[in-house]
């Protein structure tokens, strides 16, 4: 099966490019921050979102089995993987629920059955036993709380498969990232312009971002926004030839 996928679109299916070419921004699947041209044979992912271009896709896999949907399947797992305080917290709850509730029994039975005191005033006083020691909100805490963390980090494109590893970072000390010593946010942006012969930084400014205007590539973004931060004017080209 063949589909269109026109610019600005999410590729809604894995498969390979079989007519144009074009920028996709792959950033939700491989976390690359800048968008991979994709010619005829290419592969493509669901989820990912086509640039300026127009593609015919051809379709090899099923929704079930495409690359977003092995995400979002590993994420569910994730949330069902008890991590070791939570396997603690539910066998403590085995002993401590019949604890509580044999108490509260006895605190009626006892004053009033054999002491033969008010039952209205011991029943309060077993319901509100009860009531503070309810192990509801030990119990729910710690699963509550890991499936929020998973499910924010998967929001923000980090995907922790599983309570296990979640509860591990904790013991984290130091971090060594492959990113040639160097975090960014993923945004390019000019941060120096050096010129040669006696050219102006203002005019090879323009000249670039004047270039650049029609593109949708990160990088003639940048070229673009700092012309537009520094109140340079672009400069217009109306026939070019490479």
């Amino acid at each position: 099966q063949i589909i269109v996928v026109k610019p600005g679109d999410i590729i809604p299916m894995d498969g390979k490019v079989v007519y144009g070419n074009s920028l996709v921004d792959e950033s939700s699947i491989t976390g690359e921050p800048l968008p991979k041209n994709k010619y005829n044979d290419d592969s493509v992912y669901a989820g990912t979102i086509n640039g300026n271009g127009y593609l015919e896709v051809e379709v090899l896999k099923k929704a079930k089995d495409n690359t977003l949907s092995k995400i979002a399947e590993l994420t569910y797992k994730a949330t069902d993987k008890k991590i070791s305080s939570q396997k603690f917290i539910e066998k403590f709850a085995k002993f401590y629920t019949p604890i509580v509730i044999g108490t509260a029994i006895l605190l009626v039975i006892i004053p009033v059955v054999i002491l033969k005191n008010p039952f209205n005033y011991w029943f309060n006083q077993a319901l509100t036993l009860l009531i503070i020691s309810c192990p509801c909100a030990l119990v729910i805490s710690t699963p509550v709380t890991v499936f929020s963390a998973l499910g924010n980090a998967t929001k923000n494109g980090v995907l922790i498969k599983g309570g296990k590893f979640l509860e591990e970072m904790g013991k984290i000390k130091a971090i060594a990232f492959d990113k040639t010593k160097t975090l960014t946010l993923g945004e390019p942006e000019i941060s120096d312009i050096v010129t040669f012969n006696g050219f102006k930084n203002e005019d090879v400014l323009a000249c670039a971002a004047g270039l650049e205007i029609f593109s949708e590539h990160p990088i003639a973004k940048s070229l673009i926004d700092k012309a537009k931060e520094l109140g340079i004017d672009t400069h217009k080209f109306y026939d070019l030839n490479l």
